[in-house]
């Protein structure tokens, strides 16, 4: 399929989606509204049903696969809200009396506006893209007269050396924290090691990617280390905490 075929698909199921649309008062049956967002003083809900939702979410993802699920759908609802404030629609709205006027505005949607919307979307998640070191701390392992270790996509560090350090220096200096974050710091406690893989991708999808890869590389330094002559002291190898994303 090519990328104008692909884009259309996508126009159609964000149009679907909107047009899956209702405004609902906050105490109506969540059976009923998969999805929602908060939207205004009163907290009007916004909710559509799943599967719109859904369907909208994976063409996104069709064209930008290195974005997460999460981050596509919150672009999404965004983007909805948008629209709908371009639209009129008040953040203080009422659900019984705007009801008319949001089926209106969904029946007579310019295309043009939907074309240009979804255009927007898809530039902000491809502007997130980029390459991210991603670091992930693995602990019963350590290295011994070594200061890194190649591990295809992947390079393991003690950690006291390597990129780690640098990055969270940076990570404070952006910040202005005066520590490591909490989270490093308390599995840096229980581990001797740490991989560092790099990514391409929107951060969260770099993190999820990164735990995956790093589970691949253990379970072959597992297998290895099992059958190995060092087996009798062999303590197993395993991913701890959740990655730290640097740019």
């Amino acid at each position: 399929m090519g990328k104008t075929s692909t884009k259309e698909l996508m126009k159609d199921k964000f149009f679907a989606f909107l047009k899956a649309t209702s405004l609902a008062p906050p105490d109506l049956d969540r059976d009923h509204i998969h999805l929602g967002h908060g939207y205004g003083r009163n907290c009007l809900l916004l909710g559509w049903s799943h599967q719109p939702f859904k369907e909208a979410i994976e063409a996104v993802r069709e064209i930008c696969p290195e974005v997460s699920e999460k981050t596509a759908g919150e672009v999404l609802s965004r983007s909805m809200i948008k629209l709908f404030h371009q639209h009129n629609i008040r953040e203080d709205a009422d659900p019984e009396a705007d009801a008319p006027l949001l089926e209106s505005i969904l029946s007579t949607l310019d295309s043009s506006a939907v074309s240009e919307e979804v255009t927007n979307l898809l530039d902000l998640l491809k502007s997130q893209v980029k390459t991210w070191s991603v670091f992930v701390f693995v602990e019963g392992m350590r290295l011994k007269n070594l200061s890194e270790l190649p591990l295809g996509i992947a390079t393991l560090y003690p950690k006291s050396r390597g990129p780690l350090l640098r990055a969270l220096q940076d990570v404070k200096s952006i910040k202005g924290l005066d520590k490591i974050p909490q989270g490093v710091e308390k599995n840096a406690a229980h581990c001797e090691c740490y991989l560092t893989i790099d990514i391409e991708g929107e951060d969260r999808f770099a993190n999820q990617q990164a735990l995956l890869r790093a589970q691949d590389v253990v379970n072959v330094l597992n297998l290895y280390m099992a059958s190995s002559r060092h087996r009798n002291s062999y303590q197993r190898i395993s991913v701890i905490g959740q990655p730290t994303v640097a740019s």
